[in-house]
């Protein structure tokens, strides 16, 4: 799988995270989607070792920005 899948994958779980987030409250699971989503992320950045994070924007600690 080339960076650009990678990256187009990247971007479309963080646009979904992104509009659970911007709710005022989710229900279990809406939580459950997010915390789903967040591990996702976490594993995608751990299957990428070798790779430039910064180039399938990933260049950051997953948990820290989205679940603190």
């Amino acid at each position: 799988m080339g960076v650009n899948n990678i990256l187009e994958i990247v971007s479309c779980i963080k646009e979904e995270i992104d509009e659970l987030r911007r709710k005022q409250s989710l229900s279990d699971q809406e939580y459950g989607q997010l915390l789903a989503y967040v591990e996702t992320l976490s594993i995608i950045q751990s299957a990428c070792v070798g790779y430039d994070l910064a180039e399938i924007d990933l260049d950051f600690d997953v948990d820290e920005r989205y679940l603190k």
